[in-house]
């Protein structure tokens, strides 16, 4: 008889209100690929249904590691995002558009997207893509070049989706500073911020050709409004320091005006590792 009514409540259930609660999507996730050239990491969110990877590694040989690791996982790959114009974080984008057909290639503003053909262009004026030649732009004299404008998509919201659900909210950040236009992302299910070439882990920032004083103090005011907004949120998902939060590690600089040597090996993010 308790077997019965509980059969009946069940069976009723609907009509009354009491329907089931629909089930959880499972939680973004991300896995780390660490790169070995240059020593940049590349990014995997997933939901365990599709995944998106973030900046595809300095050289092809890199980017077919990467791409081994990606097919292992044996979901869709659905989109590769560039967070900005170096070529560090781009290289393996034909090797990947290759081995994935269907993921698309984008980056969060049309700025991002001429950077990229524009330092690409650059690179293959001096011969710095002769190690790459597919990477060479294509054109009249180079038909069978890379084709950045057709191949890169520039997305029309500042939110990337997966399929099966979750998402990432991009934030562009225009003013020069590691790099002229550069994308941090945040990942609401883990709390967590990705700050691109705004932070390196365990080795100094990149303050070399190009960048100038001004780009130091737009650099500076990004990570101090990225400590305002979103301090909670920020965590270092590298292997040797998972969790961990990065903001510890950066009171000298908030506390002054300059940027001192002492200050800079304190400094630890997520993007670059120190290798030994």
């Amino acid at each position: 008889m308790r077997l019965f009514l509980t059969s009946l409540l069940l069976a009723a259930a609907p009509l009354f209100g009491f329907a089931e609660d629909p089930p959880k999507r499972p939680a973004v996730t991300v896995d780390v690929f660490a790169g070995e050239v240059a020593t940049v990491n590349s990014y995997i969110f997933s939901n365990g249904q599709s995944m998106i990877v973030m900046d595809v590694q300095r050289a092809t040989s890199e980017a077919k590691k990467l791409a081994d690791v990606l097919q292992a996982k044996e979901i869709p790959l659905t989109h590769i995002l560039l967070s900005h114009g170096h070529p560090d974080h781009y290289i393996g984008m034909d090797w990947l558009h290759k081995t994935f057909p269907d993921a698309k290639i984008v980056v969060a503003s049309q700025a991002i997207k001429d950077d990229i053909i524009g330092f690409s262009s650059w690179m293959e004026s001096v011969g710095w893509l002769d190690a790459e030649p597919t990477l060479k732009p294509k054109s009249s004299a180079n038909p069978q070049g890379f084709d950045y404008e057709a191949n890169i998509a520039v997305l029309e919201s500042d939110t990337l989706t997966l399929p099966g659900g979750g998402e990432l909210d991009l934030t562009v950040h225009d003013k020069p500073a590691e790099a002229a236009h550069l994308t941090t992302v945040y990942v609401r299910d883990s709390n967590s911020l990705f700050t691109g070439d705004f932070g390196y882990n365990q080795v100094h920032l990149w303050m070399g050709q190009g960048v100038t004083k001004p780009h130091i103090q737009n650099w500076r005011q990004a990570l101090l409004a990225l400590q305002r907004d979103l301090q909670s949120a920020i965590q270092s998902f590298t292997p040797d320091m998972v969790n961990r939060p990065t903001w510890a590690y950066l009171p000298k600089w908030f506390a002054t005006s300059t940027i001192s040597p002492a200050w800079l090996r304190q400094l630890r993010c997520e993007n670059r590792r120190w290798t030994k």
